[in-house]
């Protein structure tokens, strides 16, 4: 079985453990077991979708089905193999769908790398990253290993924001150390008080990974604000 099946079938045996306990007596208040219970439900649904598992793909029919014979006692419909088969049924189609939308997005990428590469004041690097000075700051450079503060905006190549400071109101302090690599090299080449534009190919940003608002194989497009170096 592959290891994110794995992860998925770990994660619903701790969560039907958890149902199972809280529904062992009656509960003394049913509001704030209520409340309780969606809390559970709701961040266990979150959790799938961290993991990049659509609506479309869980038939809460069956889901429930699966979950209620647990709680109630009753023989799985299902032999463990059968419930194997099923996971990794499930992992190639997922593996195959996951191949088509990073070819799609790194064919998309790939022409806006190139097409961006060509306009005014735009610098490239030996790695793939692309960068053009928007403004040039009078502060230290910093290090790979420094802490900065920072503004910034990110974006798919079809112009969809993922994140943004502004947004938030309150400029981020994020090590440099543990950014994406196009971040760590593109600030390590301005100093403080600069405003830079990067492109990040996907081998220095998110790779191939299911990310919640960066689909794989993305080219990502940051405007960034370097504040200050921490």
């Amino acid at each position: 079985m592959r290891l994110k099946a794995v992860a998925i079938v770990a994660s619903l045996v701790t969560v039907i453990a958890i149902i199972v306990f809280l529904f062992r007596g009656p509960a003394a208040k049913p509001v704030a077991t209520n409340d309780f219970s969606y809390t559970l439900g709701h961040q266990y649904g979150r959790n799938l979708v961290i993991q990049g598992i659509q609506p479309k793909e869980i038939d809460m029919r069956s889901f429930l089905e699966g979950a209620k014979d647990v709680l109630q006692g009753q023989a799985a419909k299902l032999s463990a193999e059968q419930m194997q088969q099923a996971l990794q049924s499930w992992q190639r189609t997922r593996d195959e769908q996951t191949a088509l939308v990073v070819q799609a997005n790194q064919s998309a990428g790939t022409k806006f790398r190139s097409d961006y590469a060509r306009q005014e004041g735009v610098q490239s690097t030996p790695s793939g990253l692309l960068y053009r000075v928007l403004k040039t700051g009078a502060g230290p450079r910093p290090k790979a290993t420094d802490l900065v503060r920072v503004h910034y905006s990110g974006k798919l190549v079809d112009g969809t924001e993922f994140d943004s400071s502004y947004s938030r109101t309150k400029p981020d302090d994020l090590p440099l150390r543990s950014v994406i690599a196009g971040w760590t090299e593109a600030l390590t080449l301005v100093p403080a008080g600069s405003k830079v534009q990067i492109v990040v190919p996907p081998e220095l940003g998110y790779g191939t990974q299911n990310h919640p608002k960066i689909p794989p194989g993305s080219t990502l497009i940051y405007d960034i604000e370097l504040l200050a170096v921490l």
